[in-house]
């Protein structure tokens, strides 16, 4: 019979974490302030959590838990898969979530945890969907075949980084104009300009003949 009252706590707990980190950021979240928002006591919350630093992992890992189970339609169209990538970035960024990314920026640098949590819990978008859209466009014989085998991370990485520079740098929205810009002028240039391009030769080169060999 606890159960449901188990279940209502913790979606308290989680929201007034996830509130608080995106009102103060990572060094001002506080067993007691998440208590008291979460209308709980601490050691209900010590509980649950050692200390506040765990609460933020957890939060995190529950937060963004949607994002990594996403998946993306096959619209039958390079273009029209890079499109709905980007709208669910866009969509996954809410301003709630942009403002606690904003918050982590300088604690990442100093938590290796966190930064790896954020990396494991984001990774969606762009490591396993960027590879199911490059599969699709390779079958469809809009890709080259090499394009399955060639790197591409830092094309797959772009789109993340320019939304995360808009959103949370820049503060600006992520309007219709700004994603068919992204996909036409960044993502399908520079995706086919990656996958055409030859992988350089390694030919050794022949060894320099020996002085027994040089004719007389």
């Amino acid at each position: 019979m606890s159960r449901p009252r188990d279940d209502q706590l913790d979606e308290a707990i989680h929201r007034a974490t996830v509130s608080l980190l995106a009102e103060v950021g990572y060094d001002g979240v506080t067993i007691t302030e998440v208590a008291r928002r979460a209308s709980t006591v601490p050691p209900t919350m010590y509980r649950r959590h050692a200390n506040a630093r765990e609460l933020v992992l957890a939060t995190l890992r529950r937060e963004f838990a949607d994002v990594a189970r996403l998946e993306l339609a096959d619209l039958g169209d390079l273009r029209a898969d890079l499109l709905a990538f980007v709208a669910t970035i866009a969509a996954a960024l809410t301003p709630e979530r942009a403002a606690i990314l904003a918050g982590l920026m300088l604690p990442l640098r100093r938590e290796p945890e966190l930064a790896a949590t954020l990396r494991e819990e984001l990774g969606f978008l762009d490591t396993t969907s960027w590879q199911v859209i490059i599969r699709r466009a390779v079958d469809r014989a809009e890709l080259p075949e090499r394009a399955g085998r060639a790197d591409l991370s830092l094309v797959a990485s772009s789109a993340p980084a320019l939304i995360f520079h808009r959103v949370v740098v820049l503060n600006l929205p992520l309007d219709n104009s700004f994603a068919v810009e992204l996909v036409d002028a960044v993502l399908l240039p520079a995706l086919r300009t990656t996958a055409a391009a030859q992988p350089a030769d390694r030919a050794v080169p022949s060894a320099a003949p020996t002085t027994e060999e040089i004719p007389s």
